[in-house]
């Protein structure tokens, strides 16, 4: 197994206990509401690409469909299924233990693809969202879930080093015209955009991560420059233990032409 790969293994084992945890209420009732518009229920299938401890996959089990979930990650599976035993919803749920990149799935077999908080992780996103699109049929929809960055390659690299500190595993961020133009090259029409705000303590956010507490003074020096330098992706609000992370997230709603 490459070292990229393993790194990954290695950090999310360290954080699957965790994970997932930090979703809002309202976030996971907007995913929800998205699923129901586009027709997804009972029967319909779903692929998570990334599924992790199962957050994402949540709202489209309890809108009684079924769901496939490609991890890498042992411990993450592990996790998912307590809760989704948890939840009730363990019998429509299958993890699979596979990479994203090259997916065994059948060609339009499943009614939606989702990929949540996972592309800045990824060593070649265009090959996995082309992946997702394969995997659904024509009428079928794509969800894209990351946060939303600077569309300026120079800017967009600050902030990719600064999360480098925080959580090594990530390679980088997509701007939200990246984002939308994977989805013209693989023939997805857009159907719906969504940005929103996430406002998080910078001890939750280093707890997220299991960050080392030994970086945490150069990461806080590093937001006080961007705050002083003007023009920071990422905002900052209060001081000292009220200091909180704010970023901007896009969620891009697609459908397969048919």
């Amino acid at each position: 197994m490459d070292s990229a790969k393993q790194r990954n293994i290695d950090t999310f084992t360290r954080m699957a206990e965790t994970y997932g945890g930090y979703y809002s209420d309202a976030e996971q009732a907007r995913l929800g509401a998205m699923a129901e518009r586009v027709g997804f229920g009972e029967g319909s299938w779903l692929v998570d690409f990334g599924m992790g401890t199962g957050t994402s996959a949540k709202p489209f089990l309890a809108a009684g469909g079924n769901v496939v979930g490609l991890d890498l990650t042992p411990a993450m599976a592990k996790r998912g299924r307590e809760r989704l035993r948890e939840w009730g919803l363990e019998a429509n749920a299958r993890y699979v233990m596979a990479n994203a990149h090259a997916a065994p799935l059948q060609a339009a077999a499943a009614d939606a693809a989702i990929c949540r908080h996972t592309f800045h992780h990824l060593e070649d996103p265009q090959k996995v969202f082309a992946e997702m699109a394969r995997a659904v049929r024509p009428g079928g929809h794509v969800f894209l879930i990351d946060y939303h960055y600077p569309d300026e390659a120079e800017e967009r690299e600050k902030v990719d080093a600064l999360d480098r500190i925080r959580e090594p595993t990530i390679t980088r961020h997509l701007s939200g015209k990246e984002m939308e133009g994977l989805f013209r090259e693989a023939k997805i029409e857009i159907e719906e955009t969504v940005v929103d705000r996430t406002e998080t303590t910078f001890d939750e956010w280093m707890d997220a991560a299991k960050t080392s507490p030994e970086v945490f003074p150069k990461l806080r020096a590093a937001f006080e420059r961007f705050r002083d330098q003007g023009g920071s992706w990422y905002e900052e609000s209060g001081e000292g233990v009220e200091f909180s992370i704010i970023r901007k997230r896009l969620t891009i709603l697609g459908r397969k032409p048919v």
